[in-house]
């Protein structure tokens, strides 16, 4: 099921919605003609109460004449009813592919592969209308054709914070490009980096918190590592490059997988996305020749949280693995008995903080700390521990830009343990992304932002994709 969601109906839908708009199209470009000419459209999302952690959500899914969605599967049941045309279907449950017409129905079992699901003509168009029961925030769809076209949680449009406007996504990323430039096949933000793997082992105490699948049991992880400029070349030693990044992918027993996305200062420059994108075109309209004072300098003078991002930054770190990385916007975590609590993510060396001398930076190669992790993880597990800080009243939920005091209560989930660099680490990068919102049952943003950029990483992730293709085709133009 990939998606051409309007503008119009972007909007209607919410904030969730937004970055499903997106989702969709990053999965049609990844699935390399497999999703093609399918429609999406929400028609409705409620909480059951009479089935307590559970939510029904129906959507309707157009086919063009010829069209057909990828190989996936769902974390939860589904019921179907064609609506006009004819429908072929194939679930790995329910047995070998049958068309199905106007007024017909078919059944897909929770976890089951829907192998084939496409128009059956290719002159007429047809859809059907789809009724997922599922957990309550959790992933509806994961498609075969890579990490990127798994949705992100469902919920229930009631209960999503105000509203996003619908440009801010884009304008975010277009702020990006601005500063680093325009984008090539690199990421708008933390460009250069490094992936490897290794698990996830959750405390006794993780499960207190969460009843999120890899709180209970341990589960594997991709791991990347990155500096903080748009810029591939970047220097590690450069100041560009800092902050260092931190994403992780864990991959779920039920075939899911949920992200966390964090980076190595603890805060953010801007409290909401939109003076986040503001901060950015102020940098990016100050470059050389730009008349004092510049917007950058009026901005900064302003905005005294976002002058101490700048200048507050860590010397280069020994490694990747001798930082603690902050996850800078809040979550809800609720447990199996009910108990909602609030958190941010701290995930912290097991080697300890460790930075570069002033000689030591001066004889680093540009490269050094990839190197240097290729090195370190052959010698052994790369250990960090995973924390959730835990707020006092006054602290503010949904204000990334001003951090918890380190004296606040953490709560240990657990150790990620990094055992290996992938074999091609850079296709892994590229087909790579982490979507801060998609999230398992017993996890839910806190912090509109998450909202913002859950919708805008697969607008970065589209735009250098598609710099690749027509790099291609160019090349390949007779």
């Amino acid at each position: 099921m990939n998606a051409s969601f309007t503008k119009i109906q972007c909007i209607a839908a919410g904030a969730v919605l937004l970055a499903a708009c997106a989702l969709f199209a990053v999965a049609t470009s990844q699935a390399k003609g497999q999703e093609t000419g399918a429609e999406v459209k929400l028609v409705r999302a409620e909480k059951l109460a009479n089935a307590p952690g559970k939510t029904l959500t129906a959507v309707t899914v157009n086919y063009a004449p010829g069209g057909k969605s990828g190989e996936h599967h769902h974390s939860g049941s589904v019921f179907a009813y064609v609506l006009t045309g004819a429908i072929r279907s194939e679930n790995s449950a329910t047995g070998p592919a049958k068309v199905y017409q106007a007024g017909e129905s078919f059944f897909e079992p929770a976890g089951s592969k829907h192998l084939v699901s496409e128009n059956a003509s290719a002159t007429e168009p047809a859809s059907l209308l789809a009724v997922f029961i599922a957990d309550d925030g959790a992933q509806l769809t994961t498609f075969k054709a890579g990490r990127v076209a798994s949705l992100p949680p469902s919920s229930t449009p009631s209960e999503l914070p105000a509203e996003l406007p619908a440009e801010l996504p884009a304008e975010l990323v277009d702020a990006l490009n601005l500063v680093f430039g325009k984008q090539t096949d690199n990421r708008a933000v933390h460009a250069k980096g490094v992936v490897l793997e290794g698990r996830f082992l959750p405390s006794p105490a993780a499960a207190t918190l969460s009843k999120a699948a890899h709180f209970q049991k341990a589960v594997p992880v991709t791991v990347r590592f990155s500096n903080f400029a748009g810029i591939q070349t970047v220097s590690d030693t450069d100041a560009l490059a800092n902050p260092r990044g931190l994403a992780l992918k864990f991959h779920l027993p039920d075939g899911t997988e949920t992200d966390l996305v964090t980076h190595s200062f603890s805060g953010f420059p801007a409290p909401t996305a939109d003076e986040f994108r503001q901060f950015l075109i102020a940098l990016g309209t100050s470059g050389p020749g730009a008349v004092a004072p510049t917007p950058a300098d009026r901005y900064l003078a302003a905005h005294p949280i976002a002058k101490a991002f700048l200048v507050s930054q860590q010397p280069p770190p020994v490694s990747y693995a001798t930082l603690t990385y902050f996850g800078v916007n809040s979550f809800k975590f609720t447990n199996a008995q009910g108990k909602a609590s609030f958190g941010r993510y701290r995930i912290e060396a097991q080697a300890g903080n460790r930075f570069l001398s002033a000689e030591e930076i001066a004889k680093a190669s540009p490269g050094y700390l990839a190197e240097e992790i290729r090195q370190r993880v052959t010698r052994g597990p790369i250990r960090f521990s995973v924390r959730v800080q835990l707020p006092e009243p006054s602290d503010k939920i949904d204000d990334p830009s001003i951090a918890w005091p380190d004296t606040r209560k953490t709560i240990e989930l657990g150790v990620i343990e990094i055992t290996t660099v992938v074999s091609d680490s850079a296709a892994a990068e590229r087909d790579l992304i982490f979507l801060p919102a998609a999230l398992p049952a017993g996890i839910e943003p806190a912090d509109p932002m998450i909202r913002v950029r859950n919708a805008a990483y697969p607008i970065s992730y589209k735009r250098r994709h598609q710099s690749s293709t027509e790099k291609t085709e160019i090349k390949n133009q007779p």
